[in-house]
């Protein structure tokens, strides 16, 4: 059965039922928090990994003095790479860390376990904001999304790519309200202070998780006003990116473009196959070996494996086929956004049957387009369908039986899959203790000697 939306209460105390279920709610969202936050800490306990910027653990404090300045005097001088998207709120949160005297590898596993947090609380938030699913059935959808094989490799080697997809719940929450009548000024400032809480590590990151929102008023019924929500929401999305933006088109005007010595469009689609991206297979960094070694353990085992497929693929094809049973709240929507993210990540996939389109959508993102040429980047149109479909199906199965099947089938590829991250880690290869003191050393002593 599926419940209404969350409402205020209406003034009167709350029956004791209802407190109990509270209650029950809170232990049990509380106990997958913690399963998510234990999950950096087994990854070698005592060490630090190699999670998107080392100078963040190293020395948080002397990393942002740099990253106010788009220009660094170190190296003989260069214009930094997006170091301002630093500034909030990774860099802070790694600065309070040192400040409250935490060792840096804790600092960084603290900082994994509240983006994964973050994002498995989103998705339970939002289906039951839209009225989809049970509070049970939402767990399961926020785990799914949280410990899918797209977000697993990424979150414990490029943790601040994965934060946009964390924040793309947040960012919807308080259009969903604004679409039943919320004080829409008030709705699009929570929206943009989501949207800066995503950082800008990675721009494209940041702007793929923009169109989910804007779909999202797009497809509100009427009387909606839809024009009248973005028309508050865009500058206050403009203004909440000020900070990143300014600093990335004075780069790309000064600087100079590191794309074109980098991955092709030919590698990043290579992985981008329908099957791939509907699993959350799709990032070719996961298939990529180097001297015989796969580069990223974790999601080497979780796109190539043969039981992990079977399981990303369960959880997958229960996503879609609760987006396919009737009664679903926002189905235009997520509808919508799912076939939307099929494009744009596989549009450039030519695959064994061929693709008219891959010439051209290579062309595409290896020119003009070329910052958004990983399109892995836009899991997240496809992830967050997938996993509210889920939520729906898990609670509108009605007969006991089938009901217990399914339930125990998403249970278990759900749990399963994350599996090889708790036994093997989420981390790269290559965790220290510390940086050798003959490094420190030296710097010390080139520091002393390097004049002006």
């Amino acid at each position: 059965m599926i419940e209404a939306p969350e409402r205020a209460g209406s003034g009167t105390g709350p029956p004791a039922q209802a407190v109990d279920e509270r209650i029950r709610s809170r232990i049990r969202l509380l106990a997958f928090s913690l399963l998510l936050v234990v999950l950096p800490f087994v990854t070698a306990p005592g060490k630090i990994i190699a999670d998107t910027k080392l100078d963040l653990a190293v020395n948080p404090a002397a990393f942002l003095a740099h990253a106010w300045t788009l220009w660094d005097p170190q190296e003989f001088g260069m214009l930094q790479q997006q170091a301002a998207g630093y500034l909030f709120p990774m860099g802070p949160f790694f600065w309070l860390g040192r400040i409250a005297a935490l060792e840096p590898w804790v600092i960084q596993r603290l900082w994994i376990g509240a983006v994964a947090v973050v994002a498995f609380l989103g998705i339970v938030r939002l289906a039951g904001r839209l009225g989809i699913g049970t509070p049970w059935t939402r767990v399961a959808a926020g785990f799914a999304y949280a410990a899918s094989p797209a977000a697993l490799p990424v979150i414990g080697a490029l943790s601040n790519e994965f934060l946009p997809a964390a924040m793309l719940p947040w960012i919807l929450l308080p259009l969903v309200d604004a679409g039943r009548g919320g004080r829409r000024g008030v709705a699009a400032a929570r929206s943009a202070v989501a949207v800066g809480l995503c950082g800008a590590v990675n721009a494209t990151a940041t702007i793929a998780v923009l169109i989910p929102a804007v779909l999202y008023v797009l497809t509100l019924r009427r009387p909606a006003p839809r024009w009248r929500i973005l028309a508050w929401w865009c500058p206050a999305v403009a203004a909440a990116t000020l900070w990143w933006s300014v600093p990335l088109v004075l780069l790309s005007r000064y600087g100079v473009s590191w794309l074109p010595y980098t991955e092709s469009a030919a590698v990043t689609t290579s992985a981008t196959g329908l099957s791939q991206t509907l699993r959350g297979a799709e990032n070719w960094v996961s298939y990529l070996v180097v001297y015989g070694q796969p580069w990223w353990q974790l999601g080497y085992r979780l796109v190539t494996g043969p039981v992990p497929i079977l399981l990303s693929g369960l959880v997958a094809g229960l996503g879609l086929a609760g987006l396919a049973r009737p009664r679903l709240p926002a189905r235009r929507f997520l509808i919508c956004l799912l076939l939307i993210g099929v494009v744009i990540i596989a549009a450039g996939h030519v695959g064994s049957l061929g693709n008219p389109l891959a010439g051209p959508v290579d062309q595409l993102i290896n020119g003009p387009a070329s910052p958004f040429r990983n399109v892995r980047k836009f899991d997240p149109l496809v992830r967050l369908p997938i996993a509210l479909g889920l939520a729906h199906l898990l609670a509108t199965v009605r007969l006991p039986r089938p009901r217990a099947v399914v339930a125990t089938a998403a249970g278990l590829a759900i749990g399963a899959s994350a599996l090889p991250a708790y036994t093997g880690g989420v981390a790269l290869a290559g965790a220290f203790s510390q940086i050798p003191p003959y490094w420190v050393n030296a710097a010390n002593w080139l520091n002393r000697h390097a004049g002006h």
